[in-house]
């Protein structure tokens, strides 16, 4: 059985709920007949789920080119000086962004749900609605991954150490020795 967020969950009882009765009958027959929540919502309603598109999402956001002229100016001025380009038919999303200007905020037509999910699992996040997406586990996974460099004092007296019992690492590059023992005895995370 698929399963479907709270948010779609309550969404889909409020539309049940205004139905006439035969209707809402139907619905709950289906629903204890061990049909998903969704199955039976389609069927009682006699409606195709409708699909998600860019276009569908993008629909109900404004674009740069709606917002007052004082704020389209500062905010294009921000994305440039930020690094990212910006078109009048783009959207600027400020709940994806980290700072004013911020290019990861800037949505355009053909990327809209790639690049929300994509932003959202970089970062770590997780967003319920008309995108689901877990980045929790990916942040995770990049934390348990983290190394941890060692002080250099430690790093120079295991050198010292290692030179005292074998002489001949004093030829080698002292550099790579250096890194070889930040690599073994670093923490590595959990």
């Amino acid at each position: 059985m698929a399963r479907i967020s709270k948010t779609r969950r309550a969404l889909i009882q409020a539309e049940v709920s205004s139905w006439p009765e035969w209707k809402q009958d139907f619905y709950q027959f289906m629903v204890d007949a061990g049909q998903s929540v969704s199955m039976a919502h389609m069927l009682a309603s006699q409606q195709a789920p409708r699909s998600l598109t860019d276009d569908t999402v993008m629909s109900g956001m404004r674009r740069i080119k709606d917002l007052p002229d004082g704020r389209r100016e500062f905010i294009c001025q921000q994305i440039v000086k930020n690094g990212g380009s910006v078109s009048m038919w783009d959207t600027y999303q400020q709940g994806m962004a980290n700072f004013t200007g911020d290019p990861a905020a800037v949505i355009g037509h053909g990327d809209c749900l790639s690049k929300i999910r994509k932003v959202a699992n970089e970062r770590g996040e997780y967003t319920t609605g008309i995108i689901d997406v877990d980045g929790r586990k990916n942040r995770e996974m990049k934390q348990a991954q983290k190394t941890y460099a060692l002080h250099p004092r430690i790093v120079e007296r295991r050198r010292q150490e290692m030179l005292a019992k074998d002489p001949s690492l004093a030829k080698k590059n002292q550099n790579e020795l250096r890194e070889s023992i930040i690599e073994k005895h670093s923490f590595k995370g959990k």
